[in-house]
């Protein structure tokens, strides 16, 4: 079974992920700092990050912590999703080749598509 890595401070947001993707049959692990999202995905492995850009954590932001992700050779082939409520920065994001980012409030539809894509 794949683990996707929902790492959102609200805890609301990782409810609803784990509803939406369990469904998948996948199994939804939720970290709620980018401290614990990077732990968390040195120790699981996920198939798929879904990564809240605004997180409070020693590391600093989501965009932060996927940077030190992908910088490390065991994890940089992990699919990373954005996700925001908040403004996107999008010359930051831009810096990030080939990570998606969505909206919140995001189309189901839209959600369930770029996942299963990163999923393959």
């Amino acid at each position: 079974m794949k683990t996707i890595l929902v790492v959102d401070d609200d805890m609301l947001t990782q409810t609803l992920f784990r509803r939406l993707l369990e469904p998948l049959d996948v199994q939804v692990v939720g970290a709620s700092s980018s401290d614990e999202g990077i732990r968390l995905a040195r120790e699981v492995h996920p198939a798929l990050i879904l990564m809240d850009i605004y997180l409070p954590g020693e590391v600093g932001n989501g965009l932060l912590a996927t940077r030190i992700i992908r910088s490390e050779d065991e994890l940089q082939n992990i699919p990373i999703i954005l996700i925001t409520a908040g403004v996107v920065p999008y010359e930051e994001v831009n810096t990030l080749p080939g990570i998606p980012c969505l909206r919140k409030p995001f189309e189901l539809k839209k959600l369930m598509e770029t996942v299963k894509s990163a999923l393959g």
